[in-house]
């Protein structure tokens, strides 16, 4: 009996040790204050009306408002072709005010017609550099571009989003257009001469008259004037981005992360499968002494489960919720599959170690 503990003990720390020694968990800093430093946008906006960007600059407290479009399409390069966020501007000159100002480069530079400028995402994805070649489609408009430059992942769209900026040329007019006839301006990124007047002003007042469109969108007059008068008493506050709240915020922040220390950890989790096999198989089919004890039940023997069954079930358990606990954090997908093996097989051990089997 005691062998029998003392075995399972081991076996569950070694399973255990294989993957500790593969895996690690730290908390990494991720102050951000840095790249909010180095951008001139003091707040973002939803979709503003074609209008607002003048009244918006006619206030004392603001000095710039950059609209810009923002639609998913799809970037073809170096073979490689995936969804992107993409931001288009109306000109070149507005492209120091957004999330790929020249201050934010890594490699080349701002793009001039027939360019894109891409973030480090969208050039990690595609394995590009500054001077590819690559191709986007706006609407069904295939464009040819050559990647201008490179700048740091975006913070303004989801972490895991590539995105890239073009500005309004002529042809990507057209392909905007194509693309739907309720064109309307999705945001606008703005730079303020005093922020917190500007800051109060957007919470009070600011509407996202982009979102009422023309009138020729709708059946009637009576529609339009109904959407209006909705959006005129609508909040829009809570979808106001406050960029310099984020830098002061991002100042404390931290995050842990996950890693495999070594690609040995394939191999380390195939041992594991393998483990499990073999105990599957000495349960069901060895039926050895070693797996089982017999129990006198009145008339009747019972074979159950022993104390090396009771005690690879705890150890077990707790190997798969390490395992778990990293499941979906950076492991690649072969690991993920092996993983997902493990866990199997641990289940079918479960399963036949539980059950009373009768003589």
């Amino acid at each position: 009996m005691k062998i029998n503990i003392i075995f399972a003990l081991v076996l569950g720390y070694v399973l255990y040790a294989i993957n500790s020694n593969f895996l690690s968990v730290k908390a990494v800093s991720t102050n951000e204050t840095p790249y909010y430093e180095q951008i001139s946008i003091d707040y973002i906006v939803p979709s503003p009306g074609y209008g607002q960007k003048a009244e918006l600059e006619a206030m004392p407290f603001i000095d710039k408002v950059i609209p810009y479009y923002f639609t998913a399409q799809t970037f073809l390069c170096n073979g490689e072709n995936f969804d992107i966020g993409l931001h288009i501007v109306e000109t070149d000159a507005d492209i120091n005010n957004t999330p790929f100002a020249e201050s934010l480069l890594i490699e080349g530079s701002l793009p001039k017609e027939n360019e894109i400028i891409i973030d480090y995402r969208t050039a990690k994805a595609a394995k590009a550099k500054a001077g590819d070649n690559a191709e986007v489609y706006i609407g069904n408009a295939k464009m040819s571009m050559r990647i201008s430059g490179i700048v740091q992942p975006n913070k303004f769209t989801s972490r895991k989003k590539p995105s890239a900026l073009i500005y309004n040329t002529k042809d990507v007019k057209k392909g905007l257009h194509n693309l739907t006839k309720y064109l309307a301006y999705s945001g606008a990124y703005i730079k303020a001469k005093d922020a917190i007047q500007t800051g109060e002003y957007l919470e009070k007042k600011y509407k996202a008259k982009g979102e009422i469109g023309d009138i020729s969108w709708y059946e009637d007059k009576t529609e339009y004037e109904h959407k209006k008068k909705s959006i005129e008493n609508a909040d829009f506050s809570r979808e106001i981005t406050d960029v310099n709240h984020l830098k002061s915020k991002a100042a404390s922040s931290y995050s842990e992360t996950t890693k495999y220390n070594s690609k040995n950890i394939l191999y380390a989790v195939l041992i594991e499968v393998c483990l499990y096999f073999f105990a599957w198989i000495g349960l069901i089919y060895l039926r050895s002494p070693f797996f089982r004890k017999r129990i006198n039940s009145g008339v009747k023997t019972k074979t159950v489960i022993s104390e090396f069954s009771l005690g690879e079930f705890i150890c077990c358990a707790l190997n798969c919720g390490l395992m778990f606990s990293f499941y979906y954090s950076l492991f690649p997908k072969e690991v993920k599959i092996l993983i997902s093996a493990n866990v199997i097989c641990f289940l079918i051990v479960l399963k036949k170690s539980f059950a009373i089997i009768k003589k």
